[in-house]
């Protein structure tokens, strides 16, 4: 093979590298933007996870404060106060344990520590 030949060959050589190398450049492009794409929608989807989550905590708690449902408002009524619930929730802010809260409010512990897992809104 004569060096120009070889010359000729090694450039011819080059130039195919160089356009495989550019198709998988562009290839991998469209999937970064593939990938971006996805990730977009990922995040809206959360947002909307997380606003349903939200929702649904708001109508659990509304429901849980609800008064009787009956009007001669017959039936159990409710031990847990919003005023009380505050309460509850400053002594626990300030350290005192469950059995210390309910032994000071008059309640149960099972009441005091569902009340300082709840939200009062």
């Amino acid at each position: 093979m004569s060096k120009e030949s070889e010359s000729s060959y090694n450039e011819n050589l080059i130039a195919e590298i160089m356009e495989n190398l550019l198709t998988e450049l562009i290839k991998m492009q469209k999937l970064i933007k593939e990938q971006e794409q996805e990730l977009i929608t990922l995040r809206n989807e959360k947002e909307h996870v997380q606003q349903l989550k939200n929702e649904f905590n708001e109508k659990l708690s509304e429901e849980y404060w609800k008064p009787a449902k009956n009007e001669r408002g017959a039936g159990r009524k409710p031990k847990l106060t919003k005023e009380l619930h505050s309460e509850i929730i400053r002594r626990k802010k300030s350290g005192e344990t469950y059995r210390q809260i309910a032994n000071a409010v008059g309640l149960s512990l099972g009441t005091v520590n569902k009340a300082c897992n709840t939200d009062a809104t």
